[in-house]
């Protein structure tokens, strides 16, 4: 009688294939875990900070400086009208409008480098009161005292914008 079929058998190498994958894998996850945290993490070297050290901030002559500051507070006036003008008709869409505008055109004028520091945070924040006013509205309505709070804090910042531009 012939011999009886050997069982079949695995390659040894194939449990060896296996394990070289598994980790070759998690080295690949390592390396793409590493990459994201480098992305996120801001750019502090010894090298960036020395260059920053090295160069002076900028420096703006008076005609500069006055000229920031007419600039904002002409932004300032034509925002501020628009928002007064809209947001006291009936309209509460053309309101958003205006408020969202008046917030866009002070950030971007507040951009200008040769503005001091507290026309830039008035501009700045009264931009963020006008788009913090725009997102209440949509979710509460006028008689509510979240709504009048965010109102309050536009009034209360425009004033502050005012002061800087008078």
């Amino acid at each position: 009688p012939p011999p009886p079929p050997a069982p079949p058998s695995r390659p040894a190498s194939s449990g060896r294939i296996v394990i070289a994958l598994v980790v070759v894998g998690l080295i690949a996850v390592v390396a793409l875990v590493v990459g994201i945290i480098d992305l996120a993490r801001p750019a502090s070297s010894g090298a960036s900070k020395a260059s920053m050290a090295a160069s002076p901030s900028p420096t703006f002559t008076p005609d500069q400086v006055a000229g920031a500051k007419k600039d904002l507070c002409t932004t300032y006036r034509v925002a501020a009208r628009s928002v007064k003008q809209d947001t006291n008709a009936e309209d509460v869409a053309i309101a958003r409008v205006a408020v969202t505008n008046a917030a866009g055109m002070l950030e971007a004028a507040a951009n200008n480098p040769a503005l001091g520091g507290s026309e830039r945070d008035a501009a700045r924040n009264l931009a963020a009161a006008y788009r913090n006013a725009d997102a209440i509205s949509s979710v509460f309505d006028k008689t509510s005292p979240v709504f009048q709070q965010a109102v309050d804090d536009v009034n209360r910042l425009d004033g502050v914008m005012a002061a800087a531009c008078p």
